[in-house]
């Protein structure tokens, strides 16, 4: 890796005892993020196992300095896991198997009292979120996609009517 001198950064090889090659590249996706200021950052992890549930447990200090974050796993698991290291004020896509049911919420609700998905300026979720009307007015962002079976009309409505004054965006 070099910096955008052409100077070298990074030349050997980062190596972690008792580890595999998948873990140790998530160690250094960490070291490399946390030196660099992102446009877009992209974690894309089918399943999350005890190995790298493991390393995210650790990252507690690191931060990821990006305006977009995106996160695409078919694991509910793991977005919780990285919600402490995104920043705050971070545009958040959160992709997942597109063929869900209703009934298979993959966002819980108590996620959405969170700062960080609140203060999100635009919220993408491929997935169905266990938003409620309660915390629907907290949001915000100005753009919102997702899809949330726990809305009542009158949210929706009310919605539609504020982001025909110029108000948020939400696509549901």
């Amino acid at each position: 890796v070099k910096d955008s001198e052409g100077h070298k950064v990074y030349g050997k090889g980062t190596t972690y005892a008792n580890q595999t090659s998948f873990t140790a590249a998530v160690r250094y996706f960490f070291q490399l993020t946390r030196n660099i200021k992102a446009t877009e950052l992209s974690f894309e992890i089918e399943r999350l196992n005890p190995n790298l549930e493991c390393i995210l447990k650790q990252q507690t200090a690191a931060k990821f300095s990006c305006n977009t974050f995106r996160i695409r796993t078919d694991d509910r698991d793991l977005p919780p896991l990285l919600y402490p290291l995104i920043p705050i004020g971070c545009v958040l896509h959160i992709f997942t198997d597109p063929s869900a049911t209703p009934d298979n919420i993959f966002i819980d609700s108590s996620y959405f009292d969170l700062e960080l998905i609140r203060a999100a300026p635009m919220f993408l979720a491929q997935a169905y979120v266990g938003i409620t009307d309660e915390q629907l007015p907290n949001l915000q962002g100005y753009w919102f996609w997702m899809k949330a079976p726990y809305l009542s009309c009158k949210s929706v409505n009310e919605l539609l009517l504020a982001s025909s004054l110029g108000f948020s965006t939400f696509l549901f």
